[in-house]
């Protein structure tokens, strides 16, 4: 944040997933960040689907491949942090934490297979989870996000 105070959900979710679940899969920093974003549920007055919602109508939601190759230093971390969480959220919401578990464990791909899927097909159900919000719901006070935080 600004202040420079740490969202205490945020990193309390860092501390606790590395704790109970070990290092996570390679590539790691999406699904860390991600889950991490997760934690509180919203940020601020915007639900992570609404997010991700906004950033595809702007055109900056990125491809799933492209969001698991993220680094700390080689992207927009409000993007990359506001899109690993809606997509978490969605995996959360249709499979229940334990797949979150495994996806931390085992990444993306094996975890999508013990589903009986691909990424891409999750990707899509997703996207379509998104699309489906009302355009009413899809407008986001990005400066609101980015001086406030999602705590």
């Amino acid at each position: 944040t600004p202040d420079g105070s740490a969202p205490f959900r945020h990193e309390l979710m860092h501390a606790l997933s590395f704790g109970l679940w070990g290092q996570p899969a390679q590539p790691e920093a999406w699904v860390v960040e991600g889950l991490g974003t997760l934690a509180p549920g919203r940020c601020g007055p915007f639900s992570l689907h609404q997010l991700a919602a906004a950033l595809a109508d702007e055109g900056r939601l990125v491809p799933l491949d492209t969001l698991l190759q993220y680094t700390y230093a080689n992207t927009d971390d409000v993007v990359i942090y506001a899109e690993s969480a809606s997509f978490l959220a969605f995996v959360l919401e249709r499979y229940g934490p334990a797949v979150l578990r495994q996806l931390w464990q085992q990444s993306l791909t094996p975890t999508a297979a013990n589903l009986g899927t691909t990424p891409e097909t999750l990707e899509a159900a997703w996207r379509a989870r998104l699309a489906a919000i009302p355009v009413a719901d899809r407008y986001v006070d990005w400066n609101h996000v980015r001086t406030r935080g999602c705590e």
